[in-house]
């Protein structure tokens, strides 16, 4: 196998992975329509990548070790309520494009 469909194969592979576990994340709902479908197909990536990103770069051991037990467990805290309630943002502007299962 060359290299392009092995790209391509993988890109397909991660994309079906992140909208998998965006799914899981949101159950009981899921995409009502054609739209929705799109609309979680295009933010899943994105959305999961920045997760990643921002967890990787704010609980990095390096930053840990230059903090007090305390001032771990309050920035883990505060950390931990904005990015809920970043998620609650979003999954209130893809609420439109949303129905539960079996409406």
């Amino acid at each position: 196998m060359s290299a392009s469909p092995r790209t391509i194969l993988v890109g397909a592979l991660a994309l079906a992975i992140c909208v998998g576990c965006v799914l899981i994340g949101i159950y009981p709902y899921h995409p009502a329509d054609f739209r929705g479908w799109l609309v979680l197909i295009l933010v899943a990536m994105p959305i999961l990548g920045a997760y990643e990103l921002i967890g990787g770069g704010l609980f990095s051991p390096s930053l840990g070790t230059r903090m007090s037990r305390r001032a771990r467990i309050a920035y883990g805290v505060v950390v931990g309520l904005t990015v809920m309630a970043a998620s609650w943002l979003v999954f209130k502007w893809a609420q439109p494009y949303l129905t539960t299962w079996g409406a």
